[in-house]
């Protein structure tokens, strides 16, 4: 665990949210989400440091909880957010408490609510696959409030990861089951890599990096670590997701 999670989490714990998840209430969907995400966001962290200069400006569309906002504020970022407005809303105090600025956005029809060449790093990790809107909107917007230089940073379900190739053998959908409800948290599209670059390109960007990774779940079985595992290394571009930077050109 790096020094930023475990900072992240101990901050949680501390707070009254950890109380409330004791008493059984809303938040506790708020710390399975942490604890399933573990390594996704240990990552996430790495990046940021990687990034990181003095004065830099950080942008987490698909805030949530705010736990990626927070991590990136103790690197020394100034930190901001973006969500749909009933998830700003319900955390609304924390964001406060934690002294990032988190704004209400629909990004099917609206413009992202920040200036122009604002931020030098926006991230929107697995955010992509749940857009029910054409992708080349989210793209153009992200380039308008990112500096020249600054970079965009992706993370999503690679659409041609090798569980889907067995499912396609098998004759099976590679869709959201359609008998589960089409909630937020449904995958409307997943993505290949060319697609992903082929949007970004045609909206300013330049591909600086393109990167598959399997993260680890905590519901993942032993054999299914070890058959991602191996698989992983024999096919690595079917991997279970993608990771692409881009930079605005």
């Amino acid at each position: 665990m790096s020094e930023i999670l475990k900072t992240v989490q101990d901050r949680l714990r501390r707070e009254e949210v950890a109380r409330d998840l004791e008493a059984g209430n809303r938040y506790n969907e708020d710390f399975k989400y942490f604890d399933f995400h573990r390594d996704r966001l240990n990552y996430l962290f790495s990046l940021g440091e990687k990034y990181f200069f003095p004065g830099a400006k950080f942008l987490d569309i698909g805030s949530l909880f705010g736990y990626v906002g927070l991590g990136y504020k103790i690197i020394g970022y100034e930190s901001c957010g973006l969500d749909l407005e009933k998830y700003v809303s319900q955390f609304t105090p924390r964001f406060q408490d934690w002294g990032i600025v988190n704004r209400a956005c629909d990004l099917a029809q609206d413009p992202i609510p920040f200036a122009a060449a604002e931020f030098d790093l926006v991230l929107a990790s697995e955010v992509l696959e749940h857009f029910r809107f054409h992708p080349a909107r989210f793209f153009q917007e992200a380039a308008r409030v990112t500096k020249p230089g600054g970079r965009l940073i992706i993370t999503t379900p690679n659409l041609v990861r090798l569980n889907n190739v067995f499912k396609i053998i098998l004759g099976k959908s590679l869709n959201w089951d359609i008998a589960d409800s089409y909630w937020d948290g449904a995958h409307a599209r997943e993505f290949t890599a060319a697609e992903i670059v082929t949007l970004a390109v045609q909206s300013g960007w330049d591909k600086e990096k393109v990167a598959y990774r399997n993260f680890s779940y905590p519901n993942l079985s032993w054999p299914i670590k070890v058959f991602n595992y191996l698989g992983g290394w024999f096919f690595p571009t079917r991997r279970g997701n993608l990771i692409i930077i881009l930079k605005k050109t």
